[in-house]
């Protein structure tokens, strides 16, 4: 993957007319950060890009991109380049716009395939707060203690949460009953669902890096 072939791979209107701007916003640059990208196009667009294919690159030409990072005199946005490097290193999926075109398909089908399978057990909606992360620690307590072993501060914010007390309903069709029935059931029932969720706004995610490559056919759109 060539750094100066990234605007180019997108299809949209807006990298039509201002690639290096629309790579900026892509990778979550804002403000302040795109004003410097737009007054200096010929400085950013081989910095952005390098980043965005950092993992790709021959080990010489990754650091000769870090070392152009390095040399920008704004001391706010060269951390921001620097950081979305670092982190790069600890998950790449999350940042889509750092993926190969194969890394990309690749994860929209393992997403889609997980959202499949966890759809099977009557998932319910899920807020966009809660995830995977988020509620991994209560999920762990009940489902070893119970839910009244549960530590209280811990447990009850997931407990009384919305995607508790559906869950809840859809075991015992009473809303109010997860402090009731056995805390493996909830704890399990509540790993489909987030995982279930996840799933689904991974493989939205994916997807949408897919059409604005041009990746997908009319009849997948």
């Amino acid at each position: 993957m060539e750094t100066m072939d990234i605007p180019s791979r997108y299809v949209t209107a807006d990298f039509r007319s201002k690639p290096v701007v629309a790579l900026a916003e892509l990778m979550g640059l804002e403000g302040q950060e795109l004003v410097l990208v737009e007054n200096a196009p010929d400085i950013y667009s081989p910095i952005l890009s390098g980043i965005a294919s950092h993992r790709h690159l021959p080990r010489l030409e990754a650091i000769d991109v870090n070392r152009k990072i390095t040399l920008l005199t704004n001391v706010p946005i060269r951390d921001r380049l620097l950081g979305l490097i670092a982190l790069q290193k600890v998950q790449k999926y999350w940042f889509m716009w750092s993926l190969s075109d194969e890394e990309l398909w690749s994860f929209f089908e393992h997403s889609k395939l997980a959202e499949t399978i966890t759809g099977q057990f009557n998932n319910i909606a899920v807020p966009a707060s809660i995830t995977a992360g988020g509620v991994a620690s209560t999920i762990y307590q009940v489902s070893q203690h119970g839910v009244r072993g549960a530590a209280a501060e811990t447990a009850k914010g997931l407990l009384d949460s919305p995607a508790t007390k559906k869950v809840a309903k859809l075991i015992t069709n009473n809303p109010e009953a997860a402090r009731a029935i056995g805390g493996g059931a909830v704890a399990c029932l509540l790993v489909i669902t987030v995982l279930n969720a996840v799933a689904s706004r991974q493989a939205s995610t994916a997807k949408r890096e897919l059409r604005a490559r041009g990746l997908l056919a009319y009849a997948e759109m």
